[in-house]
């Protein structure tokens, strides 16, 4: 896939290579979950991020420092203390106008090599199970009232699980496809997530080596 670039300078970048490069860094589960981070914060330091995600603050900063070569941040805001300076990490701006387009994820593979988009669609699968994860890790750890205001109060929540037929499969894909492309999307995001996905043929025996015994 693409190859970052510590030294790469802002302007240098188009907004459709800041894309391909936001999307590579999605591919990375820890990435994925800094940069969404950011997304719905708006900007957060080190010490923020790392504690809202579990990490220590040297992990934090390493992947932040792979996440500024990759080019999809803006420069931090630098806020000095009395014994150190405290950054403020944020997306950047090209790219926290172009997340919010109806159909940019798909926008931004269109010319990655058929190599390259699978890889992406691996590695970002793996991204979101680990947001599943994320997710059901929180709500263990909540109590059964903060769990229900939560995710059942109001319908919050839902989980859906469907194995369709070939011709009901298309047909509920294009309906879902035709929604999502064509909803805009401009409120913060306010710390929901949806992670919509349909995975053709994942339960027909594999055509490629098999490593059961």
């Amino acid at each position: 896939m693409l190859l970052y670039n510590e030294d790469m300078d802002e302007k240098e970048q188009t907004a459709q290579e800041l894309l391909e490069r936001y999307v590579e860094a999605l591919s990375e589960p820890t990435r994925a979950n800094l940069l969404l981070e950011l997304e719905d914060a708006g900007e957060l330091t080190a010490t923020q991020l790392a504690k809202r995600l579990n990490l220590t603050v040297n992990n934090v900063l390493h992947h932040m420092r792979i996440l500024k070569g990759y080019g999809v941040l803006a420069s931090p805001r630098v806020v000095p203390g009395p014994t150190y300076v405290e950054k403020y990490y944020q997306l950047h701006p090209t790219i926290k106008s172009a997340i919010h387009e109806p159909g940019w994820l798909d926008r931004s593979q269109q010319h990655m090599s058929l190599e390259m988009r699978q890889a992406f669609w691996v590695a970002f699968a793996m991204t979101l199970g680990q947001l599943m994860i994320r997710a059901a890790k929180r709500y263990q750890a909540m109590d059964a009232n903060t769990w229900n205001d939560t995710v059942l109060k109001d319908s919050q929540g839902m989980l859906s699980l469907r194995t369709l037929a070939t011709e009901q499969y298309r047909q509920d894909l294009a309906l879902l496809r035709q929604s999502v492309v064509n909803r805009e999307h401009d409120a913060p995001t306010d710390g929901h997530v949806m992670i919509i996905a349909a995975f053709p043929s994942i339960f027909k025996a594999s055509s490629g080596p098999s490593n059961a015994d």
